[in-house]
C-alpha cells in the first residue's frame, strides 16, 4: 500500500537496488512532492526497473522490484473485492 508523505522532504535519498544491491540516490519525484510516497527509477548497474519510496525513518530511500510492486497491488485489489 502506498503511504502519504506528511514531512519535509530532503533533496536526495540514498537507497540500494533491490535486485543487485548497487547504491544510488534519488531526488523526490513530483508525486512525492505532492504527498504520495511512490516513485520509480532504473538501476544504473543492472538495469532493473524499481519502485522507489521513502522509508518510515524519513531519512532513507528504499526500492522494490517493479514486478513485486505490481503483484502487491494485484493482491491488494483482490483482497478488497
Amino acid at each position: 500500500m502506498t503511504k502519504t508523505i506528511d514531512f519535509e522532504l530532503k533533496e536526495r535519498y540514498d537507497f540500494a537496488c533491490a535486485k543487485c544491491g548497487h547504491e544510488m540516490q534519488f531526488a523526490p519525484c513530483i508525486f512525492m512532492q505532492m504527498g504520495i510516497n511512490s516513485g520509480s527509477g532504473k538501476c544504473t548497474s543492472c538495469g532493473a526497473f524499481l519502485k522507489l519510496y521513502i522509508d518510515d525513518d524519513k531519512e532513507t530511500g528504499r526500492s522494490m522490484p517493479w514486478d513485486q510492486f505490481l503483484k502487491e497491488i494485484k493482491n491488494e485489489q483482490t483482497s478488497n473485492a
